[in-house]
Parts: C-alpha cells; sequence; structure tokens
C-alpha cells in the first residue's frame, strides 16, 4: 500500500508525463511528439527510404517518429499533438564530408532539416555503420544514432532515436 501510494504521489507530481506512443514533451507539456502510426508507415514508406526510431519498443509496434521513403521528401509525416503533419526534406549537411562523391564514414555526422506546416524538424545524427567500413555490394544502407528536435506552434521538443536510410 504504501508503494502504491508513493507511485500515486510521485505520478502525480510529475508536471510533464509521457504517455502512450507519445515519445516527447514540452517542457509546459503543450507540444508532443508520437511515434506514427504504424498504417501509414507501412502505406508510405516502402523500399529505399530513411526511417527515424525510437529502439526497444514493445514487439510489433510501429516505433518509427519520422520516416520518408526516396522521392516522396515532399511529403514527410510526423505526429505533432496527436495530428499527422507534413513536412518537407529541406537539406541533408554533412559537415566534413570530404566531398560530393564520398561516402560517409563511422563517426561522421548527417544532419537532416524538414519544415512545413508551422513546424521544423532537425536530425542531427552520428553515423554508427556505413557501407565504406562494410564495402560488400550487399551495404546499401547508413546507420544512425540522432537527436530529433522540433519547433512546432512556438514550442519544441527534442528526442534521442536511431535511424538508417539506404535500401
Amino acid at each position: 500500500m504504501k508503494i502504491a501510494l508513493l507511485t500515486l504521489a510521485l505520478l502525480g507530481s510529475t508536471s510533464v508525463a509521457i504517455t502512450g506512443d507519445e515519445v516527447a514533451r514540452s517542457k509546459d507539456g503543450t507540444l508532443t511528439l508520437s511515434l506514427l502510426p504504424r498504417a501509414l508507415v507501412r502505406e508510405e514508406v516502402q523500399g529505399c527510404s530513411c526511417d527515424f526510431y525510437v529502439p526497444k519498443r514493445s514487439a510489433g509496434a510501429s516505433s518509427s517518429v519520422i520516416a520518408w521513403e526516396f522521392g516522396a521528401e515532399k511529403h514527410v509525416p510526423i505526429q505533432i499533438n496527436g495530428a499527422t503533419r507534413r513536412l518537407k526534406l529541406i537539406s541533408e549537411i554533412a559537415p566534413g564530408k570530404p566531398g560530393p562523391d564520398k561516402e560517409l564514414r563511422k563517426g561522421d555526422r548527417d544532419v537532416f532539416t524538414l519544415a512545413g506546416d508551422r513546424t521544423k524538424a532537425v536530425i542531427d545524427c552520428k553515423a554508427t555503420a556505413t557501407c565504406a567500413e562494410n564495402p560488400s555490394e550487399s551495404c546499401e544502407a547508413t546507420f544512425y544514432q540522432c537527436k530529433v528536435t522540433v519547433d512546432a506552434d512556438g514550442k519544441r521538443v527534442a528526442v534521442g532515436v536511431e535511424g538508417a536510410c539506404g535500401c
């Protein structure tokens, strides 16, 4: 009984609690970032794509926070306050990359910026595995550790994610 009361007291005193599919909430609790609906990801993100996701979610559940199929960078879905907004990929910058024809290497940064519908998302990544380290013909993806920062409606949320871009 004491544990239950303590737990309730702690939950009651927490001003910003994450619930359901939410992965981040602004400090004042008025802006939430949630997982994309599984059906939306299945329908819109097939084949070669970028997918940034919360690791270690329950089996069978969607864990994508933001994802897009190559060629569909003008209609990238993101869940803000329980509604799907559409963003456009504005830029991808790899600071320190030796040149446009050179591949990313493990440890290199890659920064994706998306904007639209009163929303801006910056995905700041560090490559954790690339084809430069695995030169086999079967290597077709770069894997990342990232921070997604979303500014919307005058508020900001951020969450750490993993991700991959490739085929």
